[in-house]
């Protein structure tokens, strides 16, 4: 795979900060001698930024309402183990992802 190709896959960590120390320090030298590369950048951040003004905070009566209709469960993991219900699987998934 071409170096080009390699800091295009990492453009992104690099914008948001995910990347290790040795993978920015290629990033940054890769991006000082190449054009392409830069300007894809730039038009990744361009991209995120124009997403950004667009995006809306949503209003805390649409929030309330919405958290209301999510069920408020209670069981905790132990009891959802120890229950041996067919259902354990879902009882679990639903567990896992309920809000914090």
């Amino acid at each position: 795979m071409d170096e080009c190709c390699i800091i295009s896959d990492l453009l992104i960590d690099y914008i948001n900060r995910n990347l290790t120390r040795e993978e920015n320090s290629r990033v940054i030298q890769h991006l000082s001698r190449c054009k392409g590369c830069f300007e894809e950048l730039k038009d990744i951040i361009e991209f995120r930024d124009m997403l950004n003004v667009q995006m809306k905070e949503v209003p805390d009566d649409i929030k309330v309402t919405a958290y209301d209709k999510l069920k408020q469960d209670t069981q905790s993991l132990t009891e959802i183990l120890e229950s041996k219900s067919p259902f354990m699987a879902f009882d679990i998934l639903r567990y896992a992802l309920k809000p914090v």
